[in-house]
C-alpha cells in the first residue's frame, strides 16, 4: 500500500455550493485532503483525471470535516464537490 501524502492544491474554487480542487502528485501515491464542511451536505463528488477519465476518491465525514482519498496523478486530478 502507499503512503499517504496531504494534497498540495494545484487551483481550488471555493464558492458556497461547490469546491473544485486540482490536485497533482506523483504516480502510486495516495493523497488526501480534508475539507471543513460548514454546516454544508456533499451533495453530489466527482472525480476526474486530465485525460477526462472518470477517478475514484473516497469520501469519510468526520465531524466538522470531510476526508478525501485518492490515488494521484503526476497530471492532476479535479476533484469537484457540489453542497447542499
Amino acid at each position: 500500500m502507499a503512503a499517504s501524502t496531504p494534497a498540495a492544491c494545484a487551483a481550488a474554487t471555493v464558492a458556497p455550493e461547490r469546491t473544485r480542487l486540482i490536485v497533482p502528485d506523483a504516480l502510486g501515491v495516495r493523497g488526501s485532503c480534508r475539507i471543513a464542511v460548514q454546516g454544508r451536505e456533499i451533495e453530489s463528488l466527482t472525480g476526474t483525471a486530465a485525460n477526462g477519465e472518470a477517478a475514484e476518491v473516497e469520501v469519510r465525514v468526520d465531524g466538522d470535516t470531510v476526508l478525501l482519498r485518492y490515488d494521484s496523478r503526476p497530471n492532476g486530478l479535479a476533484i469537484d464537490l457540489r453542497w447542499r
